[in-house]
């Protein structure tokens, strides 16, 4: 028995899958038809006429419509070309509708058409059905009129999607959110918990629960909730399935007495009181969201995308100057409405900005503009008027690692109306299922972070590349709970040449004669360290981004409400005469006039000695405030120093920390509160420039240093308070690195004391939300970082054999004769092989070789999965049983729309499409038609079109009687 004829009989089967053959006439027009020939369907999709004209190249997701019983238009979705088919009878053409049914499901070419939004986890009943999540929070949405128990307050303008609904009334009230088991949050009245209104969250998308920029109500804890119907058309196949304007629109705002004047609101706004109830809300109502992957059907493999846009709006100039009693900012429109702005800033003819939005956006938004607006006031406002508008379009947004420096024209009615500056950077990575990355998890927490350290140090000689790359394995080391050694690790990496210097001078000291010192030989650590702390390094950035990431609430209370009072009271701390400016008369002098400066500078020195006391009280008063971690990582450095340095150095390990917690840490914040979302607009002029005078004195203090009169002789009087709080600078010292018992009390009432609620979510939909604390995406970071990995490992061959040559060595993947079963997904995870804890695998350390070739594998896997989703989806695809499966599904959830074309409903309940019929039923009522029409177009014609389409039928019937043995071997 030959074995390989049932392959054989496969394959044959799948390359004839989804064909078609027949005599049909068509046409480009609907009105010149070619003569009657034979017109095919190709396993690939093709449309041919007469075995060689290609009508069109791709069928897949092709719209069909019913002209009359004998004629249908087809339109390609890849250029929209109009084809025109007529068939001989109705049988036929109810065959050739069987085949272009499964045709226009198939996904045509590129990964944006391989979107699947997948049900609600409350769909599969998997929650604790008495697990809830309740927050008082505030909520901008509809007010009923007749309850009197809702609490209205005050709050900021909403710009998003304002309703011109003048039956509604819409305002920011306080209310219990309860977040329940099946994914409904229902928003109740404080005072009597009665029920406001309800969102059903199971019907949105994961990518419609968004955060809001920062600029938009100068508060981190706002959340956006509810559907965007731009971002919902875009993700739809237009020739295939009903636009969201076709469906049904159940109301989003749901409430006991269905309120129809709240069925135009389509969102509401939450600012919750602290960032971890933010963080616990945005996880919990993703986790009962619609999950968005590109997938294709039958197929376990599917990809969740990441998408991150760094938009930089640095400057602009006008050509024409713009009236000075007038204010200007930028405004970033997404989906027809603002999400992020610019400071409001003095109109001049260049202008300056310099402010970074982060956009996490999903693939299918390719387009967005940026308008430019004045403003006659201080705070933004819905009247302001449009002066310019600024696009931006794909072909600008380019998949690189550096940022795109672009110049681009700012319009005004058509008209080029001045320039703007920006800096475009975006990150677009392809994310696998969580079980391909379960044994390298296991692998990096097993492998020693020294070898990461010894792999990542030659790929950060730009200083974009350090930052980056030391966030994504911050942020790695962070998720999987290894921070402390990855730290540890990084102190000791840097810290040995230090070491090294140390043994060094000891043993220059011991060989010098009577102990004198060879000053020409012997290395002074302390500017090594100087050296090493001030610069830039991975533990540096990482260290820096970690005290950002775990201070920023204590920032936030501390330094924000500082310069809140600051900029409020404008006292003028200007010190240096030379700057102050003095209104001279005619009877003044110079002598007079250097005099006066000289008076105000005095009286200004009371003031600035005044704010940085009140500061350095406020940061020495609240250490006990400061987060744990963070006072750990600090307590690590001052004694990983201490033990590279000598015994009796002790100023170094004080100038390490410094380093940190002023130089990295605090000086920063004061200096440009704005950047760290402490402040709504930057500190310019006189706020600006007290804050950077606090900056250097703060600065100077923790160096236990002093001013010098040759640099700045202005801040010498200085000298006196810094002289007074220099033990104070020391217990501060010891007070954060724990080498002191801190009796201060606790007064900021940070978030990190406060209980979190545990959240019941199944562990299949936890693995691929964003972790708490932090909102780090897990398998994103890991995805990162092993493409930059596997990058580097290619270059770093020897040019013996590829990277993709080695993986196949390791998993046999070179047993497979086609290589399209590997990107077909034949490739299972290979890091997830089933091995038990307690194996010998699990006992060893691994060896970072290792990590590259599961990292590897990973990206071989992911690359195979998009590879996949960009082409064209094919029938051979499908397996035989899917293929069938799959063609039933196709039929049993078509419908026709009033139109007549056919659409198909799978993702939706059908009654939901207005106007529309199921196309078994419309099929039925047309057949009645259909053979009337045959009837008397035979007679009309003398069955002459019968007579050919039978002479052909009878023909292709004895081509396929003939096929059909050969393919069973029978003569």
């Amino acid at each position: 028995m030959d074995i390989s004829s049932p392959i054989r009989l496969q394959r044959r089967e799948s390359s004839i899958r989804g064909s078609y053959k027949a005599a049909l006439e068509w046409s480009y027009d609907g009105e010149k038809y070619e003569p009657l020939t034979i017109v095919e369907i190709t396993s690939n999709g093709e449309l041919i006429a007469n075995r060689f004209l290609v009508i069109t190249s791709n069928l897949q997701s092709c719209s069909v419509q019913l002209r009359s019983s004998l004629e249908l238009l087809l339109t390609t979705f890849s250029n929209s070309k109009d084809i025109y088919l007529k068939c001989a009878n109705w049988n036929e053409t109810k065959r050739l509708i069987d085949h272009l049914i499964v045709w226009q499901n198939l996904k045509p070419e590129g990964i944006l058409r391989k979107w699947e939004p997948t049900s609600s986890i409350a769909a599969e009943q998997t929650s604790d059905k008495n697990q809830l999540l309740v927050c008082r929070f505030k909520v901008f949405g509809p007010v009923p009129t007749k309850n009197k128990h809702v609490s209205i307050v005050e709050g900021p303008h909403v710009p998003i999607y304002p309703t011109n609904n003048s039956n509604t009334t819409e305002s920011w009230f306080m209310a219990m959110g309860a977040l329940k088991a099946n994914g409904t949050l229902e928003l109740l009245s404080e005072s009597d918990g009665s029920l406001i209104f309800s969102i059903d969250i199971t019907q949105l998308f994961s990518s419609e629960i968004r955060q809001l920029d920062h600029s938009i109500f100068q508060n981190q804890n706002c959340l956006f909730l509810g559907r965007i119907n731009e971002l919902r058309v875009q993700n739809t196949i237009k020739t295939t399935e009903p636009l969201p304007t076709k469906m049904k629109t159940h109301p989003f705002i749901i409430t006991s007495e269905n309120q129809t004047r709240w069925s135009t609101i389509n969102r509401i706004i939450i600012e919750f009181p602290l960032h971890i109830d933010f963080e616990d809300w945005f996880v919990a109502l993703n986790s009962f969201a619609r999950r968005e992957y590109f997938q294709l059907d039958y197929d376990n493999d599917k990809l969740r995308v990441s998408r991150n846009v760094s938009l930089d709006i640095i400057d602009a100039s006008f050509y024409n100057e713009l009236p000075k009693a007038e204010k200007v900012y930028g405004e970033l429109i997404l989906w027809g409405t603002p999400w992020c702005r610019t400071a409001i800033v003095e109109t001049k003819k260049n202008i300056f900005w310099k402010e970074l939005f982060q956009l996490n956006l999903p693939l299918s938004l390719q387009y967005f503009h940026v308008l430019i607006k004045k403003s006659k006031y201080e705070d933004y406002s819905p009247h302001d008027e449009t002066i310019g508008v600024v696009y931006v379009t794909p072909d600008m947004v380019k998949d690189d690692h550096y940022d795109s420096q672009l110049s681009l024209t700012i319009f005004s009615n058509s008209k080029e109306f001045g320039k703007i500056s920006i800096n475009l950077k975006q990150s677009v990575n392809y994310i696998l299922n969580p079980s391909y990355f379960k044994f390298v998890e296991k692998v990096l927490n097993r492998l020693n972070p020294r070898e990461m350290i010894d792999f990542i140090k030659p790929l950060t000689g730009l200083n974009q590349d350090l930052e980056e790359i030391s966030s994504i394995v911050l942020d790695v080391y962070q998720v999987l709970g290894t921070e402390n050694s990855w730290f540890a690790a990084l102190m000791e990496s840097e810290l040995t040449p230090i070491d090294s210097i140390t043994r060094n001078n000891r043993i220059i000291i011991a060989h010098t004669a009577n102990g004198t010192t060879d000053t020409e030989n012997l290395i002074h650590t302390k500017n090594a360290f100087n050296t090493l702390f001030r610069g830039n390094s991975i533990l540096s950035k990482s260290l820096e981004k970690y005290g950002l990431r775990i201070g920023h609430e204590y920032l936030e209370k501390v330094i924000g409400s500082f310069v809140k009072r600051l900029t409020e009271e404008k006292k003028d701390c200007e010190v240096d005469p030379r700057m102050i400016e003095i209104p001279k008369s005619a009877e003044m002098d110079d002598e007079t006039v250097k005099q006066k400066r000289q008076e105000q500078a005095e009286d200004n020195m009371k003031n600035l000695v005044e704010y940085v006391s009140i500061l350095w009280d406020q940061l020495y008063n609240t250490t006990n405030d400061i987060p744990t971690p963070l006072k750990e990582q600090w307590k690590n450095l001052r004694h990983k120093v201490e033990q590279a340095v000598e015994p009796s150095d002790t100023e170094t390990p004080l100038n390490a920390l410094s380093s940190f917690v002023f130089l990295r840490f605090i000086c920063p914040t004061v200096l440009n509160p704005k950047l760290f979302y402490l402040t709504k607009d930057h500190q310019v002029g006189m706020v600006g420039r007290t804050l950077t005078l606090i900056a250097k004195i703060l600065l100077t203090i923790a160096n236990r240093s002093s001013f010098v009169e040759h640099k700045e002789p202005h801040l010498l009087p200085l000298n006196t308070f810094i002289k007074e709080n220099n033990e104070k600078v020391i217990q501060y010292y010891d007070k954060i690195t724990f080498r002191k018992l801190d009796f201060s009390p606790k007064v900021l009432e940070m978030s990190d004391d406060v209980d979190r609620p545990p959240l019941n979510i199944p562990d299949w939909i936890r693995e691929e939300l964003p972790t708490m604390p932090y909102l780090i995406d897990k398998y994103l970071r890991l995805t990162e970082l092993f493409t930059i990995g596997v990058l580097e490992f290619e270059k770093e061959g020897d040019g013996s054999g590829s990277l993709f040559d080695d993986i196949e060595e390791d998993f046999g993947i070179s047993e497979f004769s086609d290589k399209n079963e590997l990107i077909q997904g034949s490739l299972s995870p290979s890091i997830n092989l089933g091995l038990e804890e307690d194996s010998l695998l699990f006992r060893k350390t691994f060896s970072f070789k290792e990590l590259q070739s599961e990292a590897s594998s990973i990206v071989l896997k992911t690359s195979s999965v998009k590879a996949l989703l960009d082409a064209p989806q094919l029938p051979k695809q499908f397996s035989s049983e899917q293929w069938q499966q799959y063609s039933k599904e196709c039929h049993a959830n078509a419908i026709v729309d009033n139109e007549n074309k056919i659409i198909y409903a799978k993702a939706m309940n059908k009654s939901d499409v207005l106007d529309s019929t199921d196309l078994a039923r419309f099929l039925e009522s047309y057949e009645t038609i259909a053979k009337k029409t045959e009837r008397n177009s035979a007679t009309n014609s003398g069955g002459a079109l019968k007579k050919s389409s039978s002479i052909y039928s009878l023909k292709l019937g004895l081509e396929r009687k003939t096929s059909l043995r050969k393919l069973f071997g029978k003569k």
